[in-house]
């Protein structure tokens, strides 16, 4: 069986419809380091960094820039299983997090 990252899909996340009805996006292998190797450019992650992770990992933005550029940068990760105010500020504090990625309404 042969694989070819640029057409095989990884993940299947789904939209949640901005411009139409909510719709399942295939996304390659390929997508998915080029979105990390996009973000590396603007983002300066560093392995010593803490990124608090409260949005979710089935959402292209949670899954890309929490999840996979963390991981590749080799940062901590400390997740959020909701949001919730009081705990959100107490885990920035207790774990010195240093990057914050959030999307309204946070």
């Amino acid at each position: 069986m042969s694989f070819d990252p640029a057409t095989h899909v990884a993940v299947l996340p789904y939209s949640s419809g901005t411009t139409g009805i909510p719709k399942g996006v295939m996304l390659s292998h390929r997508n998915l380091v080029a979105n990390v190797a996009q973000c590396r450019i603007n983002l300066d992650l560093k392995n010593t960094d803490r990124v608090l992770a409260v949005l979710p990992f089935f959402h292209i933005y949670g899954m890309t820039v929490l999840l996979n550029l963390a991981l590749k940068q080799r940062a901590a990760l400390v997740t959020m299983p909701r949001f919730d105010l009081v705990q959100f500020l107490e885990n920035i504090e207790r774990f010195g997090c240093t990057y914050l990625y959030i999307a309204p309404p946070i």
